[in-house]
């Protein structure tokens, strides 16, 4: 499974590679961003064109590709309250096609802080939203939290030794082996 190229506001603090990472613990093979980009470099692809994907699925063995999209990254700092919301969507399909076989999308959410009810409460939850508020990795730990919400719909595609397993069969099927 090759992970398409990603935009966004967290594409360039590695959400392509946060999003091969989760996938790994479902497909046997995930291409992701750095072998990717290194394909791309070597062969001239231009993954935005159905063609060049259908040219890196032959290059590579690998039929599927995945589309990682942001959709929603928002923060609200109100002194006593912050809040902030991350979502993603992915979109697994055949490569050089728009015949998609899976699709899931989450909004993960955090907030911190309060209705200030006295004064001690007031400065207990402003303190609360402001530390909330300058976590520098709130905005990774939600996209993981969306990920792995997503990425727990999407069957185990990995192959099986058993050829009575179920899975392995599925992942026969969709040309997964």
């Amino acid at each position: 499974m090759l992970v398409l190229p990603t935009s966004g506001d967290l594409a360039e603090a590695g959400f392509g590679e946060t999003v091969a990472r989760h996938l790994s613990g479902r497909v046997d093979r995930v291409i992701g961003p750095m072998e990717r980009r290194q394909l791309e470099r070597r062969h001239g692809f231009d993954l935005s064109d159905q063609l060049d994907e259908a040219a890196v699925a032959r290059e590579t063995a690998c039929a599927h590709v995945v589309d990682a999209r942001m959709l929603e990254t928002d923060s609200v700092y109100a002194v006593v309250w912050t809040g902030a919301v991350v979502g993603v969507e992915l979109v697994l399909r055949r490569a050089g096609t728009d015949r998609i076989l899976w699709q899931g999308r989450h909004m993960a959410r955090r907030s911190d802080g309060g209705l200030p009810l006295s004064p001690l409460s007031a400065l207990w939850n402003a303190a609360e939203a402001g530390l909330m508020a300058n976590d520098s990795d709130l905005h990774p730990s939600l996209l993981d939290d969306a990920l792995r919400r997503i990425v727990a719909t999407l069957p185990d595609f990995r192959v099986s030794d058993s050829a009575k397993d179920s899975t392995g069969a599925l992942a026969r099927r969709y040309g997964f082996n």
